[in-house]
């Protein structure tokens, strides 16, 4: 517990419900998970209030009333004023990317939101790899962008993988494995399109939507199906597009995760795998 915080002070920034997004995606998508949920709930890098925290405690808790949620910040003054909104099961420490957790205690699931934008894209993955040193084997690392106001959002689902006997010769695999890049909007407000997404996708894939590229022709056909669906009612014209683009990559296709305005697709085939092979 006594170790330094690794990281930087972000800005800060936050409202309520701006993570609302992936909090839902969370409860429809991955239910079981938080239903068997093993160690605490750690929310990486609250801000400067921790709406955001309690908000993900209070959800949570509807899934599982034994969930346990620490929130995490490495701005001291920040980690002192959350000491306000603690309560039963949810506690507010001061920390980095290398957990501040009780020893040997794991996070079940880890969410990470707007806190790398500020880094540079070759500090990301060490970054993450630190993270799930503290994370239990088969936990969730949720980590991405949002818009100001919760209205837009992208992150990638991240694994932690089991450890595995590394053979004499050999670097061991990295401790995280991508499995799914998912894409959230909240119906009501949401008319640009698909393309107005990419302001906010993960740090390793915003430089790297080139016109003509693997991302861009990815974002060209979804903007293809959202123009067919011209003239439906939002939520019929999302789920009409996300459908059309599940014929193309592997995605997800469940009524209660897509017609809450997410677009969940795979990381291991797909445009999305195409992506990630360009930049390896």
């Amino acid at each position: 517990m006594g170790m330094k915080p690794a990281g930087q002070v972000t800005r800060g920034k936050t409202a309520p419900n701006r993570l609302r997004l992936a909090d839902t995606y969370l409860l429809v998508a991955e239910g079981a998970r938080l239903r068997a949920l093993q160690g605490p709930a750690v929310d990486l890098g609250f801000g400067d209030v921790p709406v955001t925290t309690v908000e993900l405690f209070e959800r949570l808790r509807r899934a599982n009333p034994r969930a346990e949620v620490i929130g995490v910040e490495i701005d001291p003054e920040r980690a002192e004023r959350a000491q306000a909104f603690a309560r039963a099961g949810l506690r507010f420490v001061r920390g980095g990317f290398n957990l501040p957790l009780a020893e040997g205690e794991l996070a079940g699931l880890v969410r990470a939101f707007n806190v790398l934008r500020q880094y540079d894209e070759g500090e990301v993955r060490a970054a993450l790899e630190t993270v799930a040193r503290g994370m239990a084997p088969g936990a969730l690392l949720v980590e991405g962008t949002s818009d100001p106001f919760g209205r837009l959002a992208c992150w990638w689902v991240w694994e932690r993988t089991a450890a595995q006997p590394v053979p004499p010769g050999r670097w061991p695999e990295p401790p995280l494995r991508r499995v799914r890049l998912v894409f959230g909007q909240r119906l009501r407000f949401f008319s640009e399109g698909p393309r107005a997404f990419q302001p906010y996708l993960p740090k390793e894939l915003i430089h790297h939507a080139e016109p003509g590229g693997v991302l861009d022709r990815f974002f060209a056909a979804w903007e293809r199906a959202w123009t067919a669906g011209a003239g439906r009612p939002p939520r019929e014209r999302w789920r009409a597009s996300v459908l059309a683009m599940a014929e193309l990559a592997p995605a997800e296709r469940r009524r209660r995760v897509v017609d809450r305005g997410l677009a969940a697709f795979g990381c291991d085939a797909g445009p999305i795998a195409e992506a990630l092979a360009a930049l390896s």
